[in-house]
Parts: C-alpha cells; structure tokens; sequence
C-alpha cells in the first residue's frame, strides 16, 4: 500500500548535557500535534522516536493534511545523523578523494534545504503533511501552547511581536533539538564501537573480510559512494558521500504523485 494514518553549513557536533532553552522548546513542538492543520500530527507522528525517527511503518508515503487523507510524495527518511550534512552544492567535493565532484548535501531526497531549521519549514507547511496555511498560522498555535512561556524565556519576550521572526526561531529551536538531543545520533553500532575502540567493539572475522571487500577499490568498492572514512569534525563514520546518484530504481506506482 502507498499510504497510511501517520504512525546549512555543516553543524555543530553534537551536545551531551542538559537541553538548551531553545533546544527544550523544539522538542516541546515536535511532539506537539496541534502544530499540525488536522490536530493529529505531529513531527514525531512520522519521526518517531522509537524507530529511529522514521514512520513506526513500512509503506511508501505517509497519509497528512487537515483531514489526515493527502498522500504524501516521498517517503519519509530518518532524521538520524544529521548533523554533518553539508549544504547543497552542484559541485560537491567527495570525501574519500577520488570520485569526481557533482551535485551533494542538503536536506529533503533533492537538497533544497541547506539546515535542519529550512528543512523544518517544509512539513509543517506542505498542504499534504502539517498543512498550515502560513507561518503565521503556525505563530499563533505556539503562542496558545502551554509552553509559550518557554518560548518567551528562550528568544526574548518580544518573540512573538512579530511572526516572521516568531517562526523563524521556531525552526531554530527545531534543528537545536535534533542536535543536541543525542537520541538523533547515539553512533552506537558495533561498527561505531569498533571504529572508535570502544569495548565490545571487535568485528568477526567475516564482518573484517567484508569490510575488506567493501573498501578495496579493486573488489566491492562500496565505499566510492558508502563512504565510511572519518567524517567532518571528526564525525563517526556515516557511509554517505552525500550525493546524489541516478540508479535507476523505478517509479513507485503504488504512489499517486507518479501517475
């Protein structure tokens, strides 16, 4: 089935610790349904939390807008291991030095959003998804929420003076949640463990032969796209160059924006 009920530059390297005021404000919105034009989604109803931030399905595309019946267009990534994703670029450098430039980064499956806070605007105002009708919209649900206040303490008491502004900090205090909260990135994989020689680490002697294959350029060669070298700002490895590739997967029919 194609559908059901909804279940910039690089950034900062993760925090560990207490939440920032900004950080506890986007984590109060992102599990907040009455952001949404229907009072029924939220960010978590398709992020959720308990499965890696992704749908808790596995269809093609989640169902959203005011009446939770508009098809989404594609389906719904993980919002893990997100924070050394660079912007968008037509020229991207590839990082394992060898593959040629071309177009990489962003957020969204086609890079249009170079922040987490850009890629924010999108599901809460795409007509199929949170299907608000303006960022004022989404304004005055936040100054109704219980934890306006927090907003106030968070972005000054003037924040909501002006709704521009007012939700411009509201996607702000979204991407602070996603990199601060370090549920959005544990690098807790034997292969982190094992990269980074933490106990319990050590691959088999199966799982090293297949890393083998998987870096010898002359064998698999996985990793001229799956690039698991150590990332940006001494990042874990994530096993993306960050580009974007046509492998010729094809329409899924099952999906009513490819008729």
């Amino acid at each position: 089935p194609a559908a059901a009920a909804p279940a910039a530059a690089p950034a900062p390297a993760p925090a560990s610790g207490p939440l920032s005021l900004a950080a506890q404000v986007g984590q109060k919105m992102f599990f907040d349904k009455a952001l949404s034009g229907s009072g029924q989604m939220s960010c978590a109803s398709c992020h959720d939390p308990a499965h890696a931030y992704a749908p808790a399905n596995d269809l093609a595309v989640q169902l959203g807008g005011p009446r939770l019946d508009q098809p989404g267009t594609r389906a719904v990534p993980s919002l893990r291991y997100k924070e050394f994703t660079p912007a968008y670029a037509d020229l991207l450098d590839n990082p394992d030095g060898i593959s040629a430039p071309g177009p990489g980064g962003g957020f969204t499956w086609d890079g249009r959003a170079n922040t987490l806070a850009e890629q924010a605007r999108v599901p809460l105002l795409n007509a199929a998804e949170m299907a608000n009708a303006s960022p004022a919209d989404v304004v005055r649900k936040l100054q109704a929420a219980s934890y306006a206040p927090l907003i106030a303490q968070a972005f000054g008491a003037h924040v909501f003076d002006n709704p521009d502004t007012a939700f411009a900090s509201a996607v702000q205090a979204l991407q602070a949640y996603q990199l601060e909260d370090t549920s959005f990135h544990p690098y807790s994989s034997k292969f982190d463990r094992y990269a980074s020689n933490k106990l319990g680490g050590n691959l088999s002697p199966a799982e090293v032969r297949g890393l083998k294959v998987f870096t010898d350029p002359s064998t698999g060669n996985c990793a001229s796209c799956h690039y698991q070298g150590a990332g940006l700002n001494g990042s874990s490895a994530l096993f993306t160059d960050f580009s974007y590739e046509a492998i010729g997967v094809p329409r899924n029919a099952a999906i009513a924006a490819n008729a």
